[in-house]
């Protein structure tokens, strides 16, 4: 998985974990004021990531942090667990830096995906951590729990324009989800098209692009063999194939992006029209999501 992307779980993570433990141990709250990501490798279907966060510690009393531990679940699929590294002691009136380490399950991550598509683009998010501080004599764990839900309607998002032949109108643009499996996740353009012209028009395929955050979850040729009749509007469909790992990864990279995701799309038909044959962008469109779940996350929490 792109390193950038696996840390999204982690921003989200930390800063829900920072703000938790001024209220446990009732002092100021500590700031994070940096994020670096050191990618260890993946084994089988787990990526390994270790995370250093600076923190800066306003209060004259060290946080006696001794111990994390975390699971990330969406809709009730766990994604991820966290785990400390070394001490995580955050020293008094100073910045510290804390090491934490996560291991994201690749396959889990898809699976959600396919989850939050078929249950009407709905996922409850569920973060369970514990918190082991040390007060001297003794030791104790604070279990902490945030919930909240992510909504999203990512197709209404999209704003469609078309670049026309003349001999060709494109109107009514409308997209939903397709077929979801965790390898092929498709996306359904369906488009009125008129023929201006007095002899048919032959759409024979069309070439797709799909874009999410810069970056490429689907392209393809698809073989089409539409005839358009003169003076006729026809309902034609296209169909979008991605990649389900790779649109897995931008969800992630979505919280990186401040949660803000950039989409676009762009189909290009093969016209066949008095004897010539040409290519146009006929469809594309672009589209933007953006979410406020770590707000959520932070009003839900829960001792």
């Amino acid at each position: 998985m792109n390193k950038v992307a696996i840390g999204g779980l982690m921003i989200l993570f930390m800063c829900l974990m920072v703000g938790m433990i001024a209220q446990v141990v009732k002092l100021g709250e500590p700031a994070i004021v940096d994020i670096k990501h050191h990618l260890c490798g993946t084994q089988g279907n787990m990526t390994r990531l270790i995370t250093d966060i600076t923190v800066d510690n306003p209060n004259p009393l060290s946080i006696p942090l001794e111990r994390v531990e975390a699971t990330i679940s969406m809709n009730n699929i766990e994604i991820g667990r966290v785990t400390s590294v070394d001490g995580m002691n955050i020293g008094p009136s100073r910045r510290t830096v804390l090491r934490i380490a996560t291991a994201l399950d690749d396959e889990k991550v898809r699976t959600w995906w396919v989850s939050h598509v078929n249950n009407g683009e709905h996922t409850m998010v569920k973060v369970q951590a514990k918190f082991l501080l040390d007060l001297g004599l003794t030791t104790h764990e604070y279990p902490i729990t945030a919930v909240c839900n992510l909504n999203t309607d990512l197709m209404n998002a999209f704003r469609f324009r078309s670049t026309e032949p003349a001999s060709i109108r494109v109107r009514n643009i409308e997209a939903h989800f397709g077929s979801v499996d965790t390898n092929e996740t498709d996306i359904i353009i369906e488009a009125a098209i008129a023929n201006r012209d007095d002899a048919p028009v032959r759409l024979s395929d069309y070439r797709y692009q799909f874009m999410v955050n810069g970056v490429l979850v689907g392209q393809g040729c698809i073989t089409l063999n539409k005839t358009l009749q003169p003076g006729t509007a026809t309902k034609v469909r296209f169909k979008l194939p991605l990649q389900t790992a790779k649109i897995a990864n931008c969800c992630i990279l979505h919280m990186v992006h401040g949660e803000i995701t950039e989409m676009g799309l762009k189909i290009e038909p093969q016209i066949d029209i008095h004897a010539k044959r040409c290519r146009y962008s006929l469809i594309e469109g672009d589209g933007e999501l953006k979410t406020s779940l770590m707000r959520e996350l932070f009003s839900s929490v829960t001792f």
